[in-house]
């Protein structure tokens, strides 16, 4: 008989920096670098970030209708207290990254993402669509929609989090834990083989479980 495996806890630590020197936002533009920095309540127009390099960085309260970081490395930022109508994030590399705050659309298609925590975050739509993710947890978020289509996802944890839909076309996951999850629907569920659900879900879910079966679901006669 198979042994089976208990849960891999995504690896991941909060970010804490210190001793950072102040910047504004003629310090932002597409493929700068930032390194060691800190903005904090900052209400910025559109801005560019694409293809820039931050290291050592923190966003504290700053606001902004588009922030474009398509293509983007981060290592070892945290985005506090952030309201973005739109943080763009496409085809970028997040590692040991925090985020908190209220965001409309999170479009992390086809990214590299690892060791990453989204906490009390509010967000409309999160798109990982296509991604490779490592050691995700989000804690304590509110999520419209989440799309996992065609991602690869390893230790990723929800925990106290809400969600509206979820898309897993496509989705292949090892150790990805739904326990801690209240999600409202799913599209395409058999994508969602191997992950972790308590016995309460599955039968919250049951008609969703005997749709993706091919289940006819009848009264007795």
């Amino acid at each position: 008989m198979a042994r089976r495996r208990s849960p891999s806890t995504p690896r991941v630590a909060p970010v804490e920096l210190s001793g950072l020197a102040d910047a504004g936002p003629d310090d932002l533009g597409a493929g700068v670098l930032l390194d060691g920095v800190r903005l904090a309540g900052l209400d910025l127009p559109p801005t560019q970030l694409a293809g820039a390099e931050l290291v050592e960085v923190v966003l504290d309260a700053v606001t902004a209708d588009d922030l474009d970081l398509s293509g983007a490395r981060l290592r070892e930022v945290l985005l506090s207290g952030v309201r973005f109508t739109s943080l763009r994030a496409s085809h970028g590399s997040w590692q040991d990254t925090q985020v908190s705050g209220r965001l409309g659309v999170l479009d992390a298609q086809a990214a590299r993402w690892r060791s990453v925590m989204l906490t009390g975050c509010k967000i409309d739509l999160l798109s990982l669509r296509d991604a490779t993710v490592d050691d995700l947890l989000l804690a304590d978020c509110q999520i419209g929609e989440l799309d996992l289509s065609g991602a690869r996802l390893t230790r990723v944890r929800l925990s106290a989090t809400q969600v509206g839909t979820v898309e897993v076309h496509g989705l292949r996951s090892d150790h990805l834990d739904l326990r801690g999850a209240s999600i409202d629907r799913f599209v395409n569920l058999e994508a969602l083989r191997g992950a972790m659900v308590t016995p309460a879900q599955v039968t919250w879910w049951a008609s969703a479980l005997a749709e993706a079966l091919g289940l006819r679901v009848v009264a007795d006669e």
